[in-house]
């Protein structure tokens, strides 16, 4: 059931009650005063930060934006400057791939540092074939 504890004393009264069953305080005389507010309006204060927080969103999705434009013209750019990987007009499937394989060959056998890899790989086995060899023969 509803109640309304009194300001004065603390009992709790019936909701219809006008006054306090203890006190007597009014409960009649306390809701006309919450009612005689006017209702509150905006100041320039809060027109102000509404401003100022409307001013931040922009100028972070101003700062996002530019970005993105930015990423999108190095994107476009990098895609402009790479040469197009087509095959040759009139080749067929595996002649293209054999073509493509022969470059990416001879770019591998002209890396200097995939060559000394390469060399390391070839030394390192002599030497395990040598050692089984060895152990072989004993």
């Amino acid at each position: 059931m509803n109640s309304i504890k009194c300001k004065n004393c603390g009992l709790s009264n019936f909701v219809n009650e006008a006054e306090c069953r203890r006190c007597g305080y009014s409960f009649v005389a306390a809701q006309k005063s919450k009612s005689d507010r006017s209702p509150r309006s905006f100041s320039m204060v809060s027109v102000l930060m509404i401003a100022i927080a409307a001013g931040v969103v922009y100028y972070f999705y101003a700062g996002v934006q530019e970005t993105m434009d930015e990423v999108n013209a190095s994107d476009a750019k990098r895609v402009a400057s790479q040469p197009a990987s087509q095959p040759a007009a009139g080749l067929s499937r595996t002649q293209a791939d054999r073509q493509r394989a022969t470059h990416i060959g001879n770019a591998v056998a002209n890396s200097s540092s995939l060559d000394a890899h390469q060399k390391h790989i070839d030394e390192t086995q002599k030497a395990m074939q040598q050692v089984s060899n060895s152990q072989s023969g004993r």
